[in-house]
């Protein structure tokens, strides 16, 4: 990604503190750790909502620790201020995966990594890193590209940032 795009980033992170709070619904059922969907009714408090919110596992959370569930919840906030979560996409199943490509997990993955440099939060970053290196780092899916891929991009967005990881 050349200096263009970090600096349109660094607009969207800005304009990112101009959205409203997006739901956080915590749900041990995911087997993921966090998602965004797109809900149509009421949240699980009964308040009436339509637009993103943010599913996570309290479960996995609690496993992968504090570092990494903060990078996963500013993942999923890439998603909503990049603009890649659209209602049209969840009107059948909430749980729809198939939208995500592996090109919009890296730009989600490079919000993440810009967000919580600039919160100073660099240990998130380092963490996101070492784990995306030891987590199947040469397989890739439908919906994520490889670990590898995925530690290579937060490794070069810390670097244009000016943080090295290690």
């Amino acid at each position: 990604m050349k200096k263009p795009a970090i600096v349109l980033i660094l607009i969207l992170f800005i304009l990112s503190n101009l959205l409203a709070q997006v739901p956080e619904i915590p749900d041990p059922a995911l087997n993921d750790i966090a998602m965004t969907t797109w809900c149509f009714g009421r949240l699980p408090n009964g308040q009436t909502y339509q637009g993103p919110i943010i599913i996570f596992n309290p479960v996995i959370t609690a496993q992968v620790g504090p570092y990494l569930t903060e990078f996963f919840k500013f993942h999923e906030y890439g998603h909503i201020v990049l603009g890649h979560i659209q209602s049209r996409y969840y009107l059948s199943n909430p749980y729809n995966y198939l939208w995500v490509s592996n090109i919009q997990e890296l730009e989600a993955d490079t919000y993440s990594v810009t967000v919580l440099i600039k919160k100073n939060q660099v240990e998130c970053v380092r963490q996101a890193f070492m784990w995306f290196n030891g987590v199947q780092p040469f397989k890739s899916s439908l919906m994520h590209p490889a670990g590898k891929e995925r530690a290579i991009n937060i490794f070069n967005t810390a670097a244009r940032l000016g943080v090295q990881l290690k």
